[in-house]
């Protein structure tokens, strides 16, 4: 087993103009259970809670063909900032990495979240899973792979240019400057870059972005949504069974081999599965993705849905079918609204069944969901980008919290929303607006 990678999170490196990279969208997780609490907190990553998943409750099925999107085109892409120990606190700074995340707040520090869109189009034939809540195993398998610290790392997640960073732009250019400075609280956080079927280059475009994050000394964030039967919408979705794991080498062939990689690998597909129709092929062709992305180098983390969709033991279930031999961890909650405290309770009993930490999508969940899983209105930006890497060496709990979405992004035409990808002022105002 090749040693893994773990952030230690110190100095970035000096600012690099890129080029721009296609946004892309993707599916929406559903958000089912309601948020009561303080938003302004974000947990200590590094005790694990003694309190319950949510009980998962029912959540309708929308996929849909995702969107080719527009390139931004940000005359210089925002460059990582200086050394920290915490999460800056301002929210027209570049983010700051920790070893282990302190309390914050949205109002102060929104989190970056690069989430998948997803189209509109629902499919009666895959519901959600509705399992009762159920204990994780008692102990982690002897397979799951160590993760070794190397001898020095530094960085926190690259910021690659995206919908946001040309929106401040044109609001500048307009003379909004108050609504410029609301946005610039999404741009200046890093966010995931999709790759998916709109990518007309998937090995340059995965090239610049993980160049980029090389040169800056930082991680290469990358959401990896091609899988056959997309979000169930039948073939002609998403790559052909004969092309994906093809397709997928053309992703790996673009990583650059001095970056730090880490891809979150087919938002929605493995916890829909079942529903899909054809589970065996898919949970072969996720084994099989994950094995060519590890053997190129990256950290991959096999999308695992949310505290509101499937239990613990029915999720991890699901993962042990992909296998963990290939696998740096899981992820929750993309693209989706669920507290952090809600995923960290069940990602932590899902952490402890299957011997693998998680990272969880905090760029929308500030306020938690609101019963809607497309285009919800009223949400807030949540918790910043940050690595904990002591439990990332570990092997367990809540290892970042990432912004696999750009918040602006819409999810679709549900709601009012532009098509899925496109970029959507009025929520990505009312999200920023709305951390305080």
């Amino acid at each position: 087993m090749r040693r893994r990678t773990v952030v230690v999170l110190l100095a970035a490196g000096a600012a690099l103009a890129a080029c721009a990279v296609p946004t892309s969208p993707g599916p929406i997780n559903r958000v089912t259970e309601p948020f009561v609490g303080d938003v302004a907190t974000l947990p200590d990553l590094s005790e694990h809670p003694t309190s319950p998943a949510p009980a998962p409750t029912a959540s309708p099925s929308a996929p849909g063909s995702p969107a080719v999107p527009g390139s931004p085109s940000p005359s210089v892409a925002p460059a990582p900032s200086g050394a920290s120990a915490e999460v800056d606190a301002s929210p027209s700074a570049a983010p700051q990495a920790s070893s282990a995340p302190t309390e914050t707040s949205p109002a102060a520090a929104p989190a970056t979240g690069a989430a998948h869109a997803e189209t509109e189009g629902a499919s009666a034939s895959s519901p959600r899973a509705t399992e009762e809540a159920e204990p994780p195993a008692a102990s982690s398998p002897s397979s799951s792979p160590a993760v070794t610290p190397p001898a020095s790392a530094s960085g926190a997640f690259y910021d690659a240019p995206n919908a946001a960073d040309t929106a401040v732009a044109n609001l500048k250019a307009a003379g909004r400057d108050a609504d410029a400075a609301l946005i610039a609280r999404i741009a200046s956080q890093p966010a995931a870059t999709w790759i998916g079927a709109w990518n007309g280059d998937v090995t340059a475009t995965v090239s610049a972005v993980t160049s980029s994050a090389a040169a800056t000394d930082t991680i290469a964030l990358l959401a990896v949504y091609n899988i056959p039967n997309l979000d169930c919408a039948g073939s002609g979705s998403g790559a052909s069974e004969s092309g994906y794991l093809p397709w997928i080498d053309t992703v790996a062939a673009g990583m650059n081999a001095r970056a730090t990689t880490w891809v979150i690998l087919e938002p929605d597909a493995l916890v829909m599965a079942d529903g899909c129709g054809g589970a065996d092929a898919r949970m072969a062709n996720l084994a099989g993705a994950a094995e060519r992305l590890d053997a190129a180098g990256a950290e991959v983390f096999l999308d695992a849905g949310h505290s509101g969709w499937r239990s613990p033991v029915a999720t991890a279930e699901l993962i042990r079918r992909v296998g963990v031999a290939h696998l740096a961890g899981f992820a929750t909650n993309t693209s989706n609204y669920q507290s952090l405290a809600s995923e960290r309770a069940w990602g932590d009993q899902v952490s402890a069944a299957v011997g693998l930490p998680y990272v969880t999508d905090t760029s929308r969940n500030g306020n938690g969901p609101n019963g809607e899983w497309c285009n919800a209105r009223g949400r807030a930006l949540g918790a910043a980008p940050a690595v904990n890497g002591a439990n990332l060496a570990s092997g367990s709990g809540m290892a970042a919290t990432v912004w696999a979405k750009v918040p602006g992004e819409s999810d679709g035409t549900c709601n009012g929303g532009p098509p899925a990808g496109q970029w959507w002022e009025d929520v990505a105002l009312e999200l920023a607006r709305n951390a305080g």
